[in-house]
């Protein structure tokens, strides 16, 4: 899978009325970092949990138990996290 990165991303951004120019806009800086934060946390996330490797994580008289659930892989981070 192939990530944009942070200048795509600021050159497709929906800026919205923004009127870009030489001035800082620290609540406009922000919104494109979190989401772009989210965009990879999002990749990252899925490529876990499509690369994820089952093993054996306890055994008893009916033979090995098997673990890793990708659901808790995909929610172990969640984007609300991201602020």
């Amino acid at each position: 899978m192939i990530i944009i990165t942070a200048e795509e991303f600021l050159e497709d951004f929906d800026y919205g009325n923004q009127e870009l120019g030489t001035d800082i806009n620290y609540p406009m800086i922000e919104r494109c970092m979190v989401e772009f934060a989210k965009l990879h946390v999002a990749a990252a996330l899925n490529e876990a949990a499509n690369e994820a490797d089952v093993e054996a994580v306890d055994a008893d008289m009916y033979g090995v138990i098997w673990g890793v659930d990708s659901d808790s892989i995909l929610k172990s981070y969640p984007l609300t996290n991201i602020k």
